[in-house]
Order: structure tokens, then sequence, then C-alpha cells
């Protein structure tokens, strides 16, 4: 039997903490969470502000659609991340 002291025990423990967190956070995305994202969230932002030059005839199928609705439909349009609880409240209460 090889005795062990107690300060070696905790090198032991120490280390195998160490590594487990290593690989942890090897396998966290890069946004910080753990849901194993591509990270790409900026990026996809950037291919949206580029659809209308990149595909311009869908571009205007869609702005022709959204120009053909109803007047009623174009008013009841709200941002959908209100900036306050004030403009939260007024939002739910129109939409009632």
């Amino acid at each position: 039997t090889t005795t062990v002291t107690d300060a070696q025990l905790q090198a032991l423990i120490d280390r195998g903490v160490a590594a487990a967190l290593a690989e942890r956070d090897a396998d966290m995305s890069r946004d910080g969470d753990n849901s194993h994202g591509l990270g790409t969230d900026g990026r996809r932002q950037e291919l949206e502000l580029m659809c209308d030059r990149m595909f311009p005839e869908e571009s205007a199928k869609v702005k022709r659609y959204v120009d053909g609705l109803p007047d009623m439909i174009h008013d009841s349009v709200k941002a959908s991340k209100p900036q306050s609880m004030q403009e939260a409240i007024e939002f739910a209460t129109e939409m009632m």
C-alpha cells in the first residue's frame, strides 16, 4: 500500500477539478452559455442586412406583400422589445 498525505490527496483533487473545469470550458460555446451554439450571431445579423442586396426579387415580393396588407394591420405593428416597463404595459393594454 502507498501512504498518501492530506496535502497529496488535496493536490490530486485539485488537479482533477481543474481538468474537469478545463474540459467543460472547452465544450462551452463561444457566446458563454452551454447551448453549443455556433457563436455566429453577429455574422447572422450582417447577412440579414445584406439580404436586400443579395436577393432583390425576393425583397421586392416581400415589400409588395407587406404593402398590400390592410392599414389596420400596419397600424397595429409594434416593437417586440419595449424599452421600458411603461412601454410594455402600454403594448399589452393595446393588444387586449
